[in-house]
């Protein structure tokens, strides 16, 4: 079993859905800002993604943006990284994902000298200036520095959660589920989630994703993070940890939405309806390397586009994010009516770093 016993993203989730405040007003309408930039405001490791969001979202190419400051926080952890997602998300006009993504800023940001913290209220509506934030530590204490501030709050990608699962999967994944708890739990996150993987491959069972997920964000690895995330919430939608992994993927600049159900045997020709209805019955049961396969089979057999795109999302949400962009990229290069277009296309978005 996932222990997250010390993680905060339950507590988050159900702080968050029950705070007495006001949903945003987005005093703008809920226009995009004319301009974000957080470059200065980041440590030196989320510079570079810092710069890129701040060069997509000038460009109106929000979605990019999100990404890139999504990557951006899983390697440095700077919270201006989340207030630059909250306000993708209002340009986007993602009012919840925006509303809660300005809550965990603020949450985080409980410093009267936070930067953001003035423009934060002022989105949510909740507070006059020199009054205390209703909102304020959610997420726990923060520290704050010349051009950085620091989290210092339990769970995902803020701190380590506690993950062990090598007692509730099955046995030919256990010895790979051990290899990554131990490896998790002495900080060698990169170590842990390939052992997951490995467990996941072995078992396609949910909590191997979830775990491996913790560890990819753990290690940085924010765009691989994501797939799991989504793969997991694919698999038990309602699951024990799908709160906190519905908190941990808004975090990484992803969204719930990544969770699509994907079925094509009615979409291809008859004579691979079969090997289709193969894939998407393992697609249903959460056994995403096997739908791959299937798909994959089928689509060598007909070059039916639609298989491309299922393929895709099954490799994505196995966590395999390289390999997921090649067939996603193939399918939208495709010719023919392209059913699945917005979904790869957001994927794709999603799986860049």
């Amino acid at each position: 079993m996932v222990r997250s016993r010390f993680s905060r993203f339950s507590r988050i989730a159900l702080v968050l859905a029950s705070l007495a405040v006001a949903s945003p007003s987005f005093a703008d309408g809920g226009k995009a800002s004319a301009t974000i930039s957080i470059k200065a405001d980041v440590s030196a490791k989320g510079t570079a993604q810092a710069t890129s969001g701040d060069a997509a979202y000038a460009a109106g190419k929000f979605d990019v943006a999100l990404a890139a400051y999504g990557a951006g926080f899983a390697t440095a952890r700077d919270s201006a990284f989340i207030y630059a997602m909250a306000e993708c998300h209002k340009a986007l006009g993602h009012k919840d994902d925006a509303q809660a993504m300005f809550k965990m800023y603020l949450g985080a940001s409980n410093s009267a000298t936070a930067k953001y913290k003035g423009d934060a209220e002022a989105e949510m509506g909740v507070v006059a200036k020199g009054s205390k934030s209703a909102v304020g530590g959610v997420l726990g204490s923060v520290k704050d520095t010349t051009t950085k501030i620091v989290t210092d709050v339990g769970g995902g990608v803020y701190s380590v959660a506690k993950v062990s699962i090598s007692s509730s999967v099955s046995a030919s994944a256990k010895a790979s589920a051990k290899a990554g708890d131990d490896a998790y739990a002495a900080g060698k996150f990169e170590d842990a989630a390939k052992s997951y993987a490995e467990a996941y491959t072995s078992s396609q069972q949910a909590a191997a994703l979830y775990a491996e997920a913790q560890a990819k964000a753990q290690a940085g690895h924010g765009v691989e993070a994501k797939g799991a995330l989504a793969g997991y919430l694919v698999a038990q939608p309602n699951g024990t940890y799908a709160k906190d992994a519905q908190t941990l993927l808004l975090a990484l600049g992803g969204r719930a939405q990544l969770a699509t159900k994907v079925s094509v045997k009615a979409k291809v020709a008859a004579d691979v309806k079969a090997k289709a209805e193969i894939g998407d019955s393992a697609m249903a049961a959460g056994k995403f390397v096997d739908a791959a396969n299937a798909y994959g089979e089928a689509y060598a057999k007909k070059s039916d586009a639609a298989l491309l795109y299922a393929k895709g999302m099954a490799q994505f949400y196995a966590g395999m994010t390289a390999e997921a962009a090649t067939s996603l990229k193939a399918y939208l290069a495709a010719s023919g009516s392209l059913e699945f277009k917005a979904s790869a296309e957001a994927t794709l978005h999603a799986s860049a770093a």
